[in-house]
């Protein structure tokens, strides 16, 4: 018999939320054979690349060389033809569906699953055009319907049938660390009086880090030793940091890169903020709050993500209110919700038997 193989796109070499849920759901399916096509070598998910059932291929990015692109996506359909059981075809919107028809028409995949993870499109003219058009093609090809939320769902499919995959976090991996808090802080020069805001995710429009920036100016008018940290890198950053600098707050802003060791992060804080202005179901949303921490967000956000008592949405707008909310944060006063259990990584094996069953 041959080998039941599963063709995965959405990897890369980014440690966000995406690859997170990837790689926490194809790490806990150790025997199966999974074939992970990306844009680039996703060196820092060992534990997928250094599994002998996986394999990993890349192809040129499609937005940078076009032509290359598509002579090698079509090159990997014709030497892979017929090999796949399934395609899990992990998304952030649906501008790009070339996959998805190859699978299809040319690799003759029987179930193409369609995961979308956000619950919004960035403003961009080119990506807003083909999403649109992808739109209406999408029930042509795909066979199943899913995303990481219902916010998320609803954005894509509408009224069509769709199944909710929750992200799953380890929540004892990111629990609050008095120790760590204390190394992180001494680390970087934060004394424990001083309110230290924080928010990891990644440098891109979607996240709104400059009406964060200019929050935190406004609060430093009634709270002038607190600190903003920012973990995570994008194509904002060179921006982000020009704005910094405008707004003459340099010593009190902190710019650091992605990290793995995200908890010696959120036990640091006393807050996280998020102004997000969409979210499918933020990752590190659902962390900071497993690690205890107050969470002001965007009321663009989807409620579904609250699982603290103190979890608060607020109009990104509404500057003088975030400074509120934020200055009333206490971890103090911060108890989990019976719906934090659903996002626990414990849940992992009700989900794969129900879901992945394909695997």
């Amino acid at each position: 018999m041959s080998t039941k193989r599963t063709l995965v796109w959405g990897l890369s070499n980014n440690r966000a939320g995406t690859e997170k849920v990837i790689d926490t759901y194809c790490s806990a399916m150790p025997d199966c054979h999974f074939d992970f096509l990306c844009y680039e070598f996703p060196a820092v998910y060992t534990r997928l690349i250094e599994n002998p059932n996986n394999r990993v291929f890349t192809i040129p990015i499609k937005i940078k060389n076009p032509i290359k692109n598509a002579i090698s996506i079509r090159q990997f359909s014709s030497q892979h033809k017929n090999e796949y059981e399934t395609l899990w075809m992990n998304i952030n919107d649906i501008s790009n569906l070339d996959l998805l028809k190859l699978a299809a028409n040319s690799l003759n995949i029987p179930q193409r699953i369609i995961h979308m993870h956000n619950a919004g499109v960035p403003n961009n003219p080119v990506t807003k055009v083909f999403s649109r058009i992808n739109r209406g093609t999408l029930a042509e090809y795909a066979t199943d319907y899913w995303a990481c939320s219902k916010s998320a769902g609803d954005y894509l499919y509408g009224e069509s049938k769709y199944q909710v995959i929750p992200n799953l976090v380890d929540d004892k991996r990111v629990a609050f660390s008095a120790k760590k808090r204390i190394e992180t802080r001494a680390k970087y020069g934060i004394k424990e009086d001083e309110l230290l805001i924080g928010s990891i995710g990644r440098l891109e429009e979607q996240k709104n880090y400059s009406q964060l920036l200019l929050i935190f100016s406004e609060l430093l008018k009634s709270k002038s030793s607190s600190k903003l940290m920012i973990v995570g890198s994008g194509k904002q950053e060179d921006l982000l940091r020009r704005m910094v600098n405008d707004l003459e707050i340099t010593e009190k802003v902190t710019f650091l890169k992605s990290t793995k060791d995200v908890q010696a992060y959120y036990s640091a804080f006393d807050v996280i903020a998020y102004p997000s202005l969409y979210e499918g179901l933020s990752l590190a949303i659902l962390e900071a709050q497993y690690n205890g921490l107050p969470c002001v967000l965007s009321s663009g956000i989807s409620q579904e993500c609250k699982i603290c008592s103190s979890t608060t949405f607020i109009d990104v707008k509404a500057t003088n209110d975030w400074v509120s909310a934020i200055l009333s944060a206490d971890r103090e006063t911060n108890y989990p919700l019976p719906e934090s259990n659903y996002f626990k990584l414990s849940n992992i094996n009700n989900i794969l038997s129900t879901y992945f069953n394909w695997a």
